[in-house]
């Protein structure tokens, strides 16, 4: 019941979705291979979201992967090497969000975030998906059982309330089929909407809109013969399973149409054509968007509206208030100067920026437990530097990967929102003979 009701008041609290413009489109800019960057282009302004979310972008797709929320506020990413841990970037202040207990799986894979803050994630490709609250900082019972199921590529609504996925085991998804077919998960209810299976054709890579009230996937254009195989076209329906006919054009024959994505509202529907054109459906004006050229979306990119964080003291509401109703502090840049590193003097140091002058805590901890805490009086507000050696006190910290997580009070007493970076500990050299 707990669950249920956070769920319900994520839902009631994420934005409507209304705007009627063309989208923010993400994509993976690789003209520096060495150093590419995650990047959005405003398709209704044609210019470049600049500067780019303060994103780092281990390589690229598959082993990189993202996801972000249809309102554009939150992007939730994997870092590198194995085991992958998962960040969530919350552009309302350009920091990250204490994901305790989140690292389940060696390597997460078909990332997916809300509005409100959820993200869902699968192994590798495969099942079960878990769903998870940035902001009770816990797992959550999406209602998909048992513990072993095959549901894999999982998609939530931008509200939150809805989780698409596929399943590919009849005696575990409550299926008649074998093949992988598409479900719809109420994650408010825990319980599956049965939208209908296509006991003749393998469904893949779904994607929901704002509200969950349309759903896509890709699956082959008609049943397929025994003599061979059939290429993958879009299919869009509403939550109940009625198919909504796509005009002709919109996929292409004889080539695989597959990844749908959607905007918020439904209008703009996103599409690879032959695993290599991105291509942005118009459905109101019955039309492509025209597209640049030179643009890497492909079947990672997704859609969302425009996000502009709020500025302190600026126009239209100067961002979160702490209990004097003064702004509250701001953690810009929090970073380490060496993530990696021994334990010795001087090894690294915390660097960030405040709005404000303030104390602050760092608080490390390792598998969620807190191992430790570094306090400091005096910060002031623009860059600041803290010395960290791998020691806690005259106690050094073992070989292996922690979080510090960041928390300034100003002088009325107003908190900030948490900033966290994670680092590693390496053990000690071993003198070669």
């Amino acid at each position: 019941m707990r669950v249920a009701l956070v769920l319900c008041a994520l839902v009631l609290a994420a934005p409507a979705a209304a705007l009627a413009r063309e989208p923010v489109i993400s994509y993976i800019d690789q003209t520096d291979a060495t150093h590419p960057v995650l990047r959005l282009y405003d398709e209704e302004t044609e210019s470049e979201v600049t500067p780019p979310p303060p994103v780092p972008v281990f390589g690229l797709p598959p082993a990189f992967q993202y996801g972000m929320s249809q309102d554009g506020r939150y992007i939730v990413y994997n870092d590198d090497p194995a085991p992958r841990h998962l960040h969530l970037l919350d552009r309302a202040t350009n920091t990250l969000v204490p994901l305790p207990g989140i690292d389940v799986y060696e390597r997460p894979e078909n990332l997916s975030v809300s509005n409100s803050g959820l993200i869902a994630f699968d192994k590798q490709g495969n099942g079960p998906p878990l769903v998870y609250d940035s902001r009770t900082g816990q797992l959550v019972d999406s209602g998909l059982a048992p513990a072993d199921n095959e549901h894999r590529q999982p998609r939530l609504s931008g509200d939150g309330h809805y989780l698409g996925t596929v399943c590919d085991s009849a005696t575990k998804c409550n299926t008649p089929t074998a093949n992988p077919d598409a479900f719809i998960q109420d994650l408010l209810t825990k319980s599956d909407t049965a939208f209908p299976a296509d006991s003749a054709r393998d469904e893949e890579h779904p994607c929901l809109n704002g509200d969950g009230s349309l759903f896509g996937i890709d699956k082959p254009a008609s049943p397929i013969p025994a003599t061979g195989d059939q290429k993958h076209d879009i299919f869009l329906f509403d939550r109940s399973g009625t198919f909504l006919p796509l005009p002709a054009g919109v996929n292409t024959a004889d080539v695989e149409d597959q990844y749908c994505v959607l905007d918020s509202t439904g209008r703009y529907l996103g599409l690879v054509t032959d695993f290599v054109t991105f291509k942005l459906y118009d459905r109101t004006e019955a039309r492509f968007v025209n597209l640049p050229l030179g643009k890497e979306f492909d079947r990672y990119s997704v859609l969302s509206y425009p996000y502009a964080p709020p500025q302190p003291g600026g126009p239209g509401g100067g961002g979160p208030t702490g209990p004097t109703g003064d702004p509250k502090p701001v953690i810009r840049r929090f970073r380490l100067s060496h993530r990696r590193f021994r334990v010795r003097r001087r090894a690294t140091s915390f660097r960030f920026g405040l709005s404000e002058p303030g104390r602050g805590r760092i608080v490390i901890r390792r598998r969620g437990r807190k191992v430790g805490e570094i306090s400091r009086r005096g910060l002031d507000a623009g860059s600041n530097t803290i010395a960290f050696s791998g020691k806690i006190g005259r106690r050094k910290l073992s070989p292996g990967t922690y979080a510090a997580v960041l928390i300034v009070t100003d002088r009325a007493g107003n908190r900030s929102l948490p900033a966290l970076i994670e680092f590693r500990i390496l053990g000690p050299k071993h003198r070669r003979h």
